[in-house]
């Protein structure tokens, strides 16, 4: 559920166009050709010590291909979601606001964390160059992971969020 309130500034919280559609080009591509490899490999394989005959290979190969058909469908929800998603972080005078953390990160719900409950904010290094908006608050832990905001919003999101504290009564509207 979106949440009405009056924002000072709203950021766009999706992956970026150019990633997600190859990352629609290269899920597929990859599956096809495991696919190939399932139907035509004629060896077997060693797989870390493990010797596969060729049939226990294709078995194998046909296994990971068929998994990852389903990733199909989670790739489409993400390029959809790219370029008609709707989710946010927004900063209002005296809350933040972003979507709720889900397991598949997809949530279209938000939720609202009153400034005053924000007990420390940090930037940290995530996976490769990725970066991540590390925020405590008094029920525990949220991150914003940087490839879901533009970079510039990235950092203007962790620079107004830095000052947010419980103990420093930051000026939260900047």
């Amino acid at each position: 559920m979106r949440i009405s309130k009056p924002v000072l500034r709203e950021y766009p919280y999706r992956i970026g166009r150019g990633p997600a559609v190859a990352m629609a080009i290269l899920i597929p591509s990859g599956t096809l050709v495991i696919g190939f490899f399932a139907l035509h490999a004629r060896e077997g394989a060693n797989l870390r010590g493990i010797g596969l005959s060729p049939d226990q290979f294709r078995l194998m190969l046909g296994v990971v291909g068929l998994l990852s058909l389903f990733s199909w469908f989670l790739m489409g929800q993400i390029v959809v979601d790219s370029f008609v998603g709707s989710r946010r972080v927004a900063i209002t005078r005296d809350s933040l606001i972003l979507p709720r953390p889900s397991r598949s990160g997809m949530s279209k719900d938000e939720v609202e964390l009153p400034f005053e409950r924000i007990q420390a904010v940090g930037i940290a290094p995530f996976i490769g160059k990725t970066r991540i908006i590390r925020i405590v608050h008094d029920d525990g832990v949220i991150a914003i992971p940087g490839n879901m905001l533009r970079r510039d919003d990235f950092d203007e999101v962790g620079e107004r969020l830095r000052g947010v504290s419980a103990r420093d009564g930051g000026d939260h509207r900047r």
